[in-house]
């Protein structure tokens, strides 16, 4: 140890030395290194470790950077010489610390080494540096704002997304054309800013970055196109007055700015000055004349901030007009009309002056002076209103007046009389020719208009001076007279004058050609053959009455189509004498036979090479020739090499493929065509084809193997020769159907085809067949099982891939010692089976394949080793889960480590019962139906079926639990609902106990779950939502069974139907309103309301007649007791606890005919009956205060506005239709109903003249038949509700003093049996009557009497009250709110309400007080004996409630009561003297009291008592009881 140092030092110094040598001469520093390390054994310190770093420039670093880097080398300074790699390759380009190097890409690693004269003398190379060389990036340019508008800023932005300072360029218009700073550009960092912007501005720029210092430029930007946009415009509108201006007029200006509205300063110019006066948008100036020019601009806060000033505009300033007088007519005629028209030329609507006789006499609006517009108009002329006059114009609002018109003088003249004078043709007259009159007045020539007279009656068709009249065959009459233009006034009418008329000659229809028979298409021509005249040189001809013009001569060709065709024809001479005109033809029918259908023939199938002829006929006699057509679309079939048409015949010869196909023919006779004939088919066979098959032995094919071959042809038996190729050459060996060939290793290609007798002679070649040769396969060997336990079978397969049927050779141990079967040893096909398999078994096998029968043998298999193990295995058994519900599956597996091909059996609570399944596969899966199928389980196995069987395996325990089920509730439990109701649908989990269950819910639609919240809430329902939900829980994997569907049907919003009854009302009616949910849907709460008028035009506003009732049905009714006027009435449904309303009802209404006393409906004609295309008005006449009326009209169910109005006025209806007849009455806005009218527009010519309103008893009413055209002498029929009731000569009939019986339906007909339609005729109790007051004393004392009886029967009968039928409140399932009684559809009723008024009701200005009293026949008790029967009467029981109104009474408040005696089920018969006094008792319950209001001088009170079913009944004893008919009593009072 003591040599090794100092040899070690001696050797450190020689490598020093060496090493400084090697330097030089360029040696590595890794020879230096393998020379350290030859040295002894010794532990040795690492040199120091290069790094490689970047100086500059700094990241990123891009293509055509200069990098410069550093090798740094820690722990000695003195390094002098430095090695550089780049991808490890020496880079001899630097030997320094820094080394600078051109970038080019990504893919150069570089590192670095050291070397210093100390020790160490060398570092260690640096790890490999990648320097990241980034793509030059893209700059990206933005310009704000963009467009721009002339003279605003724009800035341009130019940015790059790395980091390093790039400094940027800017180009315009094109990459090469640079922008440069300037006055208006400006150049700032990133930034170019182009200040008032122009124009020339606008155009495409881009930009680039650059780094200066290292030459690097990024990417050009995209392009961006800066569009530079003109201020808008400012125009100056004149608003007001409209042109013409003249001078004094103020004019208003406007500053128009389109497409902003933001303008909030403005500038007005006045001839190029600023206008101080005005700085909004509108300028009022007053003109004084045209010198003066006016501009306007805007200002805005946004963009653009200015607008341009607009054009100047000039206003000019017109001269005042001087008027125009025009009269018309002048002369005048007494009793005409005359028009004095003023126009001024300028435009405005001037309003006129008129004067007469001089010009200051003003000429004012009077009783036949009417002054309308620029128009006085004087009717009914006089003598005095011949004068001078003269008229001016004015403009009222701006103090403008016209200069006076020249004056026009008016000449007044008497009427003069016409005559007529025939102008042409001259006498004798024809029938057919047109006669010309004139009608001649010889004074003036001004005759605008016409009326002609024929045979004394008018004729409307003509109005003009000459009228031409055609001729008919009778005599006719003829007058006229004149009427000028505007007037009613005519002239006298003039003496008739007659024209007698000559008969015409008759023309004939003969046809010249063809002969029959005609066909459609073919030409016929017609002669029209006219006696008694030869210079006929016009002709007319008709086809079907309708005017053929296309022929004009004597002869006419038409072309036939079908018979339904009649011809005429009539002459006329022309330039020659009259008549010139001949009579037309009778009418002339030609038979057109339709064409005949070809019929096509031909013979099939032809085969190729072969001749056919196709054959067509006509069946019709003419010599039809004949076209021939092929395929779709058709191709005509012409002459050629093989086609020949001859006559009816095509033939075609050397028929080939393209011959088939569909063929048609068709018949040719005088250019016409028959009937194309069915399409037939040709069908070309090609010959057979034979086919080669191999009949022995069956593939695959091996070298050696003799092939039998065989020559099928299929369609014919008859092939009596065969040819045979080869490998493509004839084999002259084989000429029968078979042919025996030999195989070699490279297989045959082989062919054949027949020849027969008949047609077809020879077949096709088959197509060339190869017979592949397969190499001899090689067997395979497999083992079962292996390894084997001792005692068990083995099964040892040989198999050969190709399908033959080989025999098998085994052999053990050496591929020279064979098996051979013995008592353990049994073969059998392709199996080798060793039973009881012992120690000596185990060895190697292998297997081959033959077929003695063709002396081939596979390749020997591969050997296969058979283990012999000596033990019994153990079973082992898994579950997937031991807890489950019913219905899930569990899966059991058994096993059986280190072998295979194992039976298992699986058993289930003992291993001595019964296997409950058993499979080849280990799992056995299975879905216990109910909790008895769980319990313990055991498996084990059985090798193939050889009776050697595995232990049992160890118990696994199954626990079975019942599955849980889901079910769904509706809240509310509504399966119909509506669009926009709500509902909440639960998901319950039923059979459980647990909590933590997750909900699948599947709804409309739905083929996957959609919601997973325990409830499914409908906030509001769509249609959409309709369908059947479901829910089901699940517990990780486990589920719960799905609940039953719930269909939920998601409907329209429902509108309730609203009926009213009585729809007319009668004084004391009640009106029932019955509201109805038209579905299946319950639950439902009913709110009525009345419809009240609002503004014209406006919908009805409703106001609350009753609280909601709640019932369970879908119909709720109220009743309202006895209004009295036309009212409207409406009603909604509601359910749920957030309550959804339905929509409103239709308003339906009652209507009463009695007139309101705050508004009322008046008729011009004061009829209900009127006739179509005359005119009628309606008034609605208002009192008080009112917003405007509207005049409302129900027809057909419907509900119409008719018209409406701010103020009182008057509808008219022109010209009345059909569909104006209805009901008609007006609403006022401040929200009352008129009297209704019923209209009847009648179609007819008859109507019914009948009061519209109402009638009052006592008064004369007349009724008219009315007839469009009345005869001279009626005979008129009167019928009242369908008898007849009167006959009339004079088409009217009166009733002098109308009454209660004289209401009805009434109808007229005349003579000729044409009748009205009918109308009622209403008659209501006159409003003071003398009577009517006795009646109101005698029924306040019956009811008086009425009410102290039955105090005195409650007192002594007691308790045998209840044993009467009282019609009392408390047993009324009607109840009365606000004034309305509301009965329940599913209430049973328990007693009548008889009490129908009430309290809080606003009843309006005519209030009603009722009381109804119902007499019911009772059942009396069983006869008394003694006095009690004989003091016993019929009990009346009266139930009268009346209570204040909320409202003051009006000028017609009216009471009522209303007593019904009904008949009483009576006692049995009594004796003694107690049956004497004994009779009907009559129940009485009433209340009155006064109403709240004044009385007025017309206030009326009713009182009705019915008897129902009172017959009087004879009685035994000494007492009958007489019972008393029903008692009606109406008294008025004031």
């Amino acid at each position: 140890m003591g040599l090794t140092s100092p040899c070690v030092l001696l050797l450190l110094s020689a490598l020093l030395i060496s090493g400084n040598t090697q330097a030089a001469t360029g040696d590595t520093d890794q020879e230096m290194e393998a020379a350290v390390n030859g040295s002894s054994g010794e532990t040795t310190t690492a040199p120091p470790t290069a790094t490689v770093n970047i100086l500059s420039p700094p990241d990123p670093l891009y293509p055509g950077d200069t990098v410069t880097l550093q090798c740094d080398i820690s722990q000695y300074e003195d390094w002098n010489y430095y090695f550089w790699y780049m991808n490890d390759q020496k880079y001899e380009d630097c030997t320094s610390k820094t080394c600078s190097i051109k970038l080019v890409h990504n893919n150069y690693q570089y590192s670095c080494a050291g070397r210093r004269s100390g020790r160490p003398q060398d570092s260690q190379r640096s790890a490999p540096s990648f320097i990241t060389v980034t793509a030059v990036p893209k700059a990206t340019l933005t310009v704000t704002p963009n467009p721009v508008y002339h003279g605003e800023t724009v800035s341009l932005k130019c940015s790059v997304e790395s980091g390093p300072a790039w400094s940027y360029r800017w180009y315009k218009d094109g990459t090469e054309i640079r922008v440069e700073q300037s006055g208006r550009h400006w150049i700032s960092g990133d930034s170019l800013t182009i200040s008032k912007v122009e124009s020339s501005d606008q155009d495409q720029y881009w930009c680039t970055g650059e780094i200066q210092s290292r030459s690097i430029s990024t990417l050009q930007s995209d392009s961006i196109s800066i569009t530079v946009k003109a201020l808008p415009t400012a125009t100056v509108n004149i608003l007001s007055p409209p042109d013409p201006l003249y001078p004094g007029d103020t004019v208003t200006l406007q500053c128009d700015i389109s497409q902003y509205e933001d303008w909030n300063d403005y500038f007005w110019y006045m001839n190029d000055q600023k206008y101080e006066d005005c700085t909004s948008k509108t300028c009022s100036i007053k003109l004084v004349h045209n010198n003066y020019q006016y501009s306007c601009a805007g200002r805005r806060s946004g963009r653009p901030q200015s607008s341009q000033r607009s054009a100047p505009s000039s206003i000019t300033v017109t001269a005042v007009p001087k008027a125009t007088l025009t009269v018309t007519p002048n002369p005048v005629y007494h009793g005409e009309t005359v028009s004095l028209k003023c126009s001024v030329e300028s435009g405005p609507a001037w309003s006129y002056r008129w004067y007469k006789d001089r010009p200051e006499i003003r000429v004012e609006q009077s009783g036949r002076h009417w002054i309308s517009g620029d128009s006085l108009t004087i009717s009914k002329v006089e003598s005095s209103d011949q004068d001078q006059y003269w008229c001016t114009g004015e403009i009222p609002s701006r103090s403008i007046s016209t200069l006076q018109s020249d004056s026009i003088s008016i000449t007044v003249k008497a009427l003069p009389t016409a005559t007529v004078n025939i102008l042409s043709p001259p006498a004798p007259h024809y029938s057919g020719e047109v006669v010309s009159l004139q009608c001649d007045i010889l004074e003036n020539e001004d005759w605008s208009s016409y009326i002609w007279f024929i045979n004394g009656q008018k004729y409307n068709g003509r109005t003009s001076k000459t009228c031409s009249f055609t001729l008919g065959h009778a005599t006719v009459r003829y007058s006229c007279s004149g009427r000028r233009s505007g007037q009613s006034q005519t002239s006298q009418q003039s003496p008739d004058i007659s024209i007698t008329i000559t008969a015409l000659p008759t023309a004939t229809v003969n046809i010249l050609s063809p002969p029959a028979p005609l066909y459609p298409g073919d030409t016929v021509t017609l002669q029209c053959d006219i006696s008694q005249y030869e210079d006929w040189n016009y002709y007319f001809w008709y086809m079907n009455g309708q005017y053929y013009k296309d022929f004009t001569s004597k002869t006419c060709s038409i072309k036939l189509d079908h018979n339904n065709v009649q011809y005429s024809c009539e002459g006329r001479r022309m330039r020659s004498g009259r008549p010139q005109d001949s009579q037309r033809s009778a009418t002339s029918s030609i038979p057109v036979t339709a064409l005949p259908k070809a019929t096509l023939t031909v013979t099939n199938p032809v085969y190729h090479g072969e001749t056919v002829s196709l054959k067509c006929s006509v069946e019709s006699g003419p010599a039809w020739s004949y076209r021939w057509y092929k395929g779709r679309p058709e191709i005509r079939v012409e002459q050629s090499g093989r086609h020949w048409i001859s006559g009816d015949s095509l033939t075609i010869s050397k028929v080939e493929s393209y011959d088939q196909g569909s063929y048609r023919c068709r018949g040719e006779l005088r250019s016409l065509f028959s009937t194309d004939s069915d399409s037939t088919y040709l069908y070309v066979y090609a010959l057979p084809t034979a086919t080669v098959n191999i009949l022995s032995p069956p593939a695959p094919h091996y070298p050696g193997d003799t092939v039998t071959l065989q020559c099928d042809i299929s369609q014919y038996e008859d092939w009596n020769y065969y040819f045979w190729m080869i490998n493509n050459n004839d084999y002259k060996d084989c000429t029968k159907k078979t042919c025996s060939i030999k195989l070699d290793q490279y297989g045959v290609q082989h062919s054949c085809r027949g020849r027969g007798s008949g047609r077809p002679q020879d077949s096709q070649f088959s197509a060339p067949s190869s017979i592949p040769v397969t190499a001899l396969p090689k067997a395979t060997l497999t083992v079962t099982p292996n390894p084997v336990y001792h005692g068990e079978t083995v099964s040892l397969k040989c198999s050969v891939e190709s399908g033959l049927a080989w025999s098998y050779r085994w052999y053990k141990d050496r591929t020279d010692i064979r098996v051979k079967q013995s008592g353990r040893h049994r073969i059998s096909g392709d199996s080798l089976t060793i039973s009881k398999v012992e120690s000596s078994d185990q060895a190697h096998y292998w297997c081959t394949g033959v077929i003695p029968s063709r002396s081939i043998s596979t390749v020997q298999s591969d050997s296969i080793s058979m283990t012999v193990k000596d033990y019994v295995p153990t079973a082992t058994l898994q579950s997937d889960k031991t807890d489950i519900y019913t219905g899930a599956r569990v899966t059991l597996t058994c096993t059986v480590e280190g072998s295979s091909w194992w039976w298992f059996y699986w058993y289930r609570h003992t291993t001595d019962s019964d296997h409950v399944a058993s499979s080849y596969w280990s799992p056995y899966s299975f879905t216990p139906a109910s909790v008895s199928e769980g319990g313990q389980f055991w498996c084990r196995g059985e090798r193939g079926y050889t009776d050697f069987y595995t232990q049992y395996s160890s118990p696994v325990h199954i626990n079975v639990t019942a599955r849980p089920y889901a079910s769904v509730t509706l809240r509310p439990n509504w399966i119909q609902i509506f669009r926009g109701e709500s509902v909440t649908l639960r998901c319950d989990i039923q059979g459980t106990e647990d909590t933590d269950w997750e909900y699948e819910w599947w709804r409309p639609g739905d083929s996957t779950p959609g919601w997973t919240e325990q409830e499914y809430k409908i906030i509001s329902a769509e249609e959409s939502y309709s369908g059947d939900y479901k829910c089901r829980g699940q517990r990780g994997k486990d589920h719960s069974v799905m609940s039953s569907a719930v269909k939920l049907t998601v409907k329209n919003r429902p509108q309730p139907v609203l009926r009213v009854s009585p729809s007319w009302l009668n004084p004391g009616d009640s009106v029932t309103l019955s509201c109805e949910v038209g579905d299946s849907s319950t639950g439902w709460s009913f709110s009525f309301y009345r419809a009240a008028p609002s503004l014209p035009d406006q919908p009805y506003s409703v106001e609350l007649l009753s609280d909601r009732e709640q019932t369970t049905g879908n119909s709720s009714t109220l009743q309202l007791a006895a209004p009295s006027h036309t009212a409207g009435y409406m009603c909604r449904a509601g359910r749920g606890e957030t309550v959804y309303y339905s929509d409103y009802s239709n308003p339906q209404f009652h209507w009463s005919g009695d007139l309101h006393s705050s508004v009322s409906l008046s008729v011009s004609t004061n009829r209900s009956q009127q006739l179509v295309s005359e005119s009628v008005s309606l008034s609605c006449e208002l009192k008080g205060n009112s917003t405007g009326w509207t005049l409302r009209r129900y027809s057909g169910s419907e509900l119409y506005t008719v018209c409406s109005s701010v103020s009182p006025s008057t509808c008219t209806i022109e010209p009345l239709n059909v569909e104006h007849s209805g009901v008609f009455w007006c609403e006022s806005g401040s929200g009352e109903d008129s009297n209704a009218v019923n209209i009847t527009v009648h179609v007819g010519s008859v109507i019914l003249e009948s009061p519209v309103h109402p009638v009052t008893e006592g008064d004369s009413v007349t009724l008219r038949c009315r007839h469009k055209t009345p005869p001279s002498s009626p005979e008129v029929d009167f019928y009242k509700d369908g008898n007849l009731i009167r006959k009339e000569t004079t088409g009217e009939m009166t009733i002098p003093a109308v009454s209660q019986s004289d209401k009805g339906l009434y109808k007229c007909t005349y003579s000729d049996r044409e009748e009205s339609s009918q109308s009622w005729l209403l008659v209501r109790v006159p409003s003071s009557s003398v009577g009517l007051m006795v009646g109101l004393v005698v029924t306040g004392v019956l009811l008086f009497l009425l009410i102290l009886m039955l105090l005195g029967w409650r007192k002594f009968k007691g308790a045998q009250s209840s044993g009467a039928s009282i019609s009392s409140q408390a047993q009324s399932t009607k109840r009365v709110l606000d004034g309305v009684q509301i009965t329940n559809q599913n209430q049973a009723p328990g007693g009548n309400a008889l009490l129908h008024h009430g309290q809080g009701v606003e009843a309006g200005p005519s209030h009603l007080t009722y009381a109804q009293i119902e007499l019911k026949k009772m059942k009396k008790p069983k006869r008394k004996t003694g006095k009690q029967a004989e003091s016993e009467e019929d009990t009346i029981y009266s139930n009268v409630a009346t209570g204040p109104s909320s409202v003051g009474a009006g000028p017609s408040d009216l009471t009522y009561a209303k007593i019904e005696l009904k008949k009483m089920k009576k006692p049995k018969r009594k004796t003694g003297k107690q049956a004497e006094s004994e009779e009907d008792t009559i129940y009485s319950n009433a209340a009155t009291g006064p109403s709240s209001g004044d009385a007025k001088a017309d206030d009326v009170t009713y009182a009705q008592v019915d008897l129902k079913g009172k017959k009087a009944k004879k009685k035994s004893d000494m007492l009958t009881t007489r019972e008393p008919d029903a008692v009606c009593s109406a008294v008025k009072t004031g």
